[in-house]
């Protein structure tokens, strides 16, 4: 839980992978506002395809491929335990939860110092001022959930239906489902009306996440034995030397959120009584399929659920 007293926690996995090291390094993003997680996609969008101080765009992507089998950043929103539960699969609450920013990349074991100066270019050297490539990317992947709409609008119905039953399932609704496509058209618009500002809070954004507690953090190292003595000794200089420290400021303790709600519970909750209003929704889509989707809770938070379920939900669906 203190790798090297860098105060995050190391997660090691031994496996044969013919010379390979697969590198997962995690931030926790509690600490964003709830009014300001719709910018997340936003923020990450950026440190998948902008360029740094010192390339641009298309020169960092081809460093990337050069000294790497592939770097990206992606954002995930994943329900935990409460603390004290057993290991039974059971019906979770919804609001123990885990919010995190994730760089993952994988080299040869000769290229690992190349592969964390590359996690330490995206994590704190991206040009966040890059209104074309966002705007770019923003548009491609509205235009990309439009098609998805009318090409897999069950899909889309799921989550709207899930969203109805638990926080957790809400925030993935309001993230990538029906909704995000209003909540990306008006990000698209704060784009166009005042980038200075719109760069201003993904900036902001960037330095609360990269300054958050290192109890907040951390690392998986995947690969063998040898890749994984060699890619430790890098890691430690990554964690302890190249992440920023705010001593001045430092960010408070991230809470065990198995034990306590996360941040974003309570104004979810709030929204979620004005998102799903009716009992019942229709969506106008211009197809010539008609998605129709029907559900409700058939397990109370707390009971067991068999495998036999499982099987049966997979069949159905």
């Amino acid at each position: 839980d203190n790798f090297a007293k860098s105060g995050i926690e190391l997660v090691l996995h031994e496996v044969e992978s013919d010379g390979i090291a697969y590198v997962d390094f995690g931030l926790d993003v509690s600490m964003v506002p709830y009014d300001e997680i719709v910018l997340l996609n936003s923020l990450v969008a950026l440190l998948n395809e902008a360029g740094t101080s010192d390339m641009n765009d298309a020169e960092f992507r081809n460093y990337i491929g050069k000294v790497t089998g592939g770097v990206s950043a992606n954002l995930q929103v994943m329900s935990v335990k409460p603390a004290g539960w057993d290991d039974e699969i059971k019906v979770l609450p919804g609001i123990n939860i885990l919010s995190m920013l994730f760089i993952r990349g994988k080299c040869t074991a000769d290229k690992i110092p190349d592969l964390f100066d590359v996690f330490t270019k995206i994590l704190m050297d991206v040009n966040l001022d890059s209104k074309d490539i966002l705007r770019n990317a923003l548009k491609s992947d509205l235009s990309g959930r439009k098609s998805s709409l009318t090409n897999r609008g069950h899909s889309f119905a799921d989550t709207r239906l899930r969203g109805r039953y638990s926080v957790r399932n809400f925030l993935g609704e309001k993230m990538h489902g029906y909704s995000s496509l209003d909540s990306s058209a008006a990000v698209l618009e704060a784009v166009d009306a005042d980038w200075a500002q719109f760069v201003l809070r993904l900036e902001n954004m960037r330095q609360a996440i990269i300054n958050g507690n290192r109890n907040g953090m951390i690392i998986n190292l995947t690969g063998d034995r040898y890749v994984l003595d060699a890619a430790m000794e890098i890691a430690e200089d990554f964690l302890v030397n190249k992440l920023p420290v705010d001593l001045g400021n430092p960010a408070p303790p991230t809470p065990d959120f198995r034990s306590v709600e996360h941040p974003w519970v309570a104004p979810a909750r709030e929204e979620m009584k004005g998102a799903f209003s009716s009992q019942d929704e229709g969506i106008a889509v211009p197809t010539q399929v008609a998605y129709v989707a029907e559900g409700g809770r058939m397990y109370d938070v707390g009971e067991d659920v068999s495998g036999s379920a499982s099987v049966v939900s997979h069949y159905l669906s």
